[in-house]
């Protein structure tokens, strides 16, 4: 993104570009993934069971995450600090010193 970043509405473009080029290969390979462990998920023992179902589970929440919830975070966290530096406070590096006025 480099020095086209600055502008809000080509960040927000560029965060859906991403989207779009990223959504195919990430729901392909949790897919996949996810149809592996399948037999596992129906096995007969219920140790098996239980690791199959949980393995699922993850796998479906962390694609969920990925796909939806990180490039909202990213819009998110940028606003943030183009908030902060309209009212001309200071944004610093490194970034746990950036997001640290998030906890406070």
């Amino acid at each position: 993104m480099g020095a086209r970043s600055n502008d809000a509405c080509t960040r927000a473009s560029y965060v859906a570009k991403a989207c779009e080029l990223r959504f195919r290969p990430i729901i392909t390979t949790s897919f996949t993934f996810v149809l592996g462990r399948v037999p596992l998920a129906i096995a007969t023992g219920a140790s098996q069971r239980a690791i199959g179902t949980g393995v699922l589970g993850g796998m479906v929440t962390a694609t969920v995450l990925v796909v939806f919830a990180t490039p909202q975070f990213y819009v998110l966290i940028a606003r943030a600090f183009r908030s902060r530096k309209a009212e001309g406070l200071e944004v610093s590096f490194p970034p746990t010193r950036r997001l640290a006025w998030l906890l406070r």
